[in-house]
């Protein structure tokens, strides 16, 4: 919260990198509130859903930041946001 009030002027941060910069928020985390913001910048997946895109050959990727990249030049941007993410 100190770092929202003294960085943020006490506004969630809306772009991933300033997310992520926050105590305890990781790319996914990051990923679902900028969703909810209604700014969708990438995927909410994590590491146990990898499996799903290389087994469909969506992907030969194993980091989960180069498997989000790979789909997000598959699936258009109005299918990022919340209620459509896996």
């Amino acid at each position: 919260m100190a770092m929202l009030l003294e960085e943020f002027d006490g506004r969630v941060p809306r772009r991933l990198d300033d997310l992520t910069r926050l105590p305890g928020v990781a790319r996914k985390t990051a990923n679902v509130v900028a969703a909810e913001l209604g700014d969708p910048q990438g995927s909410s997946s994590t590491r146990m859903c990898a499996g799903c895109p290389s087994a469909w050959g969506w992907t030969r990727q194993e980091d989960p930041v180069k498997i989000e990249r790979d789909l997000q030049r598959l699936v258009p941007r109005e299918y990022w946001g919340p209620s459509r993410t896996c």
